[in-house]
């Protein structure tokens, strides 16, 4: 049970922050974008996409800390049903520790 509460936690810290990025970024899409036909904000132009692009690695440039400890395969291991592969473990970069 600890184990997948401590999976359980990080997995929803992680998501807390990557919907920080997406609401960040999608300002960035309406700032920098146009309305397509089907209601939708593209980012379009040359100019654009440039100044887009810059603002979006200025934003992926800002360090982010989750304080908590990164998951082991051990934890893994000993979640009932939970099968992960060597790609998956590859996937989770930073979040996994061996």
């Amino acid at each position: 049970m600890k184990d997948s509460y401590h999976l359980t936690k990080l997995f929803k810290l992680v998501t807390a922050e990557v919907a920080i990025f997406n609401e960040k970024r999608n300002e960035l899409i309406k700032e920098f974008g146009a309305e397509s036909a089907n209601g939708d904000c593209e980012v379009v132009g040359d100019d654009a996409k440039r100044a887009y692009f810059a603002k979006v690695q200025e934003l992926l440039a800002v360090p982010v800390e989750i304080a908590w400890a990164p998951v082991t395969k051990a934890q893994l291991d000993a979640i009932d049903g939970l099968r992960v592969s060597g790609a998956d473990l590859v996937d989770l970069g930073p979040l996994f520790e061996d």
